[in-house]
C-alpha cells in the first residue's frame, strides 16, 4: 500500500500534475532514460529538484548530493523518468 503511494506521488511529481514541495533524491533503483543521442542510459539514482524537474541522475559510485529534503528508497525496483503513455482509445 504504501509503494502504491510512493509511485503515485512520483508519478504526479514527474508528470508535472503536482507541484514539487522540496529536492528529492531517488536512490536504490533499476532506472534507465535515453541520452541526447537516443542511447539507452542506466542509473541507479536521481535528483529531482523543487521545480519538479530531474536535476541529475547517477551510477554506481558517484557522488550523491548531501544535502535533500527527502531520500526515497526503491527497493531495487525500476524507475522510467519521463515516461508518458497518452494512449487512448
Amino acid at each position: 500500500m504504501a509503494m502504491n503511494r510512493l509511485l503515485l506521488f512520483l508519478a504526479a511529481l514527474l508528470l508535472g500534475t503536482a507541484p514539487a514541495a522540496a529536492d528529492i533524491l531517488v536512490e536504490n533503483v533499476n532506472g534507465y532514460t535515453l541520452r541526447e543521442d537516443g542511447r539507452l542510459h542506466r542509473f541507479q539514482a536521481m535528483w529531482i529538484g523543487d521545480d519538479g524537474k530531474v536535476r541529475q541522475v547517477f551510477e554506481a559510485g558517484d557522488r550523491r548530493p548531501s544535502r535533500t529534503a527527502f531520500r526515497i528508497d526503491g527497493r531495487g525496483r525500476t524507475l522510467l523518468p519521463g515516461l508518458i503513455d497518452a494512449h487512448g482509445h
